[in-house]
């Protein structure tokens, strides 16, 4: 987990993808919910499906702030 949290943090730092939106998964975090905040991620998905989801929520979301 901690080299997770230090390629959040790689990447928080960097200017030119300061912004991107970071989605962190699998089995552990189905067991610890709050675990991608800890980490510093953006969301979290145990499975395929909800990975797929969250991002669809995360393009609509930055869709409608375009518009």
């Amino acid at each position: 987990m901690e080299n997770a949290r230090r390629l959040i943090r790689l990447i928080r730092d960097d200017d030119e993808v300061v912004n991107t939106k970071i989605m962190i998964g699998g089995v552990a975090f189905g067991q610890i919910p709050d675990l991608y905040e800890d980490l510093g991620a953006d969301g979290c998905a145990t499975d395929a499906e909800n990975a797929v989801r969250l991002a669809a929520d995360w393009w609509r979301e930055r869709t409608n702030h375009v518009s």
